[in-house]
């Protein structure tokens, strides 16, 4: 099924937290919140820039997509491969690269991911109002 990564608030129009690692997980997570929700979350929040919380970006091109500043630039280095082989220069680095492109090999289908970055970038903080809700988006510095 869907990987853990991504929330859902279901207020208002809805607001999704990460759209997955690729285009078919991504969908098999919409067909779950259609359960529960009517039509597609009116808000996305990207926490971070890994590849498991934007490569389903595309399916929400017509929801508000949020992010803190540094994600766009980000994402694009992580979703180049190459670029992440290049910045493993140590061993472990090294082998925890070869162990994700084995999981991404295995379990998704990156063909068919197009990059669509955040349409809504904030620096320090955010708040999202929804209905009678404050949602306060608040950047702590890089983690995970």
């Amino acid at each position: 099924m869907c990987d853990a990564n991504s929330g859902f608030i279901n207020l208002g129009d809805g607001i999704l937290i990460d759209t997955q690692s690729d285009v078919k997980h991504a969908q098999m997570m919409i067909d779950l919140l259609s359960t529960i929700s009517e039509g597609h979350p009116k808000f996305i929040i990207n926490i971070h820039e890994d590849c498991d919380h934007v490569f389903g970006n595309q399916l929400f091109r017509n929801s508000e997509i949020i992010a803190h500043k540094s994600v766009p630039e980000r994402i694009k280095l992580v979703a180049n491969l190459e670029h992440m082989k290049e910045s493993s220069t140590n061993d472990d680095n090294h082998l925890r690269l070869k162990a994700v492109e084995k999981q991404l090999a295995e379990d998704y289908n990156l063909s068919d991911v197009e990059l669509v970055l955040p349409t809504k970038l904030f620096d320090e903080k955010y708040t999202l109002k929804i209905e009678d809700y404050n949602i306060e988006l608040i950047y702590v510095g890089p983690c995970h």
